[in-house]
């Protein structure tokens, strides 16, 4: 093994530890009905930066492994279904990412493509959930699938999480970039 392997490997542990600590403050916390975790979707952060870091693989791994880890340790979300959904959404957030990223390239900008790579993996990442839980809720026993009900959590209610992903992600990224010459053009 490389030792630039290891250190993605290592980092990708990192950014999956984080994407557990980042949760703790928001588990159990709710506003009336809904949960706080489903505004500020706090898992996220670290896959995003993850994908577009270090690369498709790295990025996948922590997208699935990440909300697994958080349900089954954490408590929250519910292993099934949310856990799994999301395990396959956000496996795609890291997937999608790290692939616009580093190989699709098409705006030399290094901000405007981390931005181009960021919403498509957040659109992608979001049609997986919805499959993914149409999918799981028909064949399972966890009651109705209620397209309007995930759209409005995905597209409205997530809004305050899409806006920290968008202002602070490529703010992430691009300073790591600079300060630490990471993974630069390499995947």
């Amino acid at each position: 093994m490389k030792q630039t392997d290891l250190k993605k490997i290592v980092l990708t542990s990192f950014f999956i530890a984080l994407g557990y600590v980042f949760t703790i403050p928001f588990r159990g916390v709710f506003i009336g009905i809904i949960p706080l975790g489903s505004f500020f979707s706090p898992m996220h952060l670290p896959v995003f930066i993850c994908g577009l870091l270090i690369g498709w693989k790295y990025g996948l791994i922590a997208g699935l492994v990440t909300p697994l880890l958080v349900s089954i340790f954490g408590g929250m979300p519910p292993l099934l279904p949310s856990g799994v959904v999301m395990s396959a959404e956000m496996g795609t957030y890291g997937l999608v990412s790290g692939l616009f990223y580093h190989r699709l390239v098409l705006i030399k900008h290094p901000t405007v493509h981390i931005y181009v790579a960021l919403v498509g993996a957040m659109l992608l990442g979001r049609i997986v959930y919805l499959v993914v839980m149409g999918i799981v809720l028909t064949f399972g026993t966890y009651g109705a699938y209620n397209l309007i009900s995930y759209l409005k959590t995905l597209f409205i209610i997530a809004i305050p999480g899409i806006i920290i992903q968008l202002i602070f992600v490529p703010i992430i990224v691009r300073t790591i970039q600079k300060r630490l010459f990471l993974f630069q053009g390499n995947e």
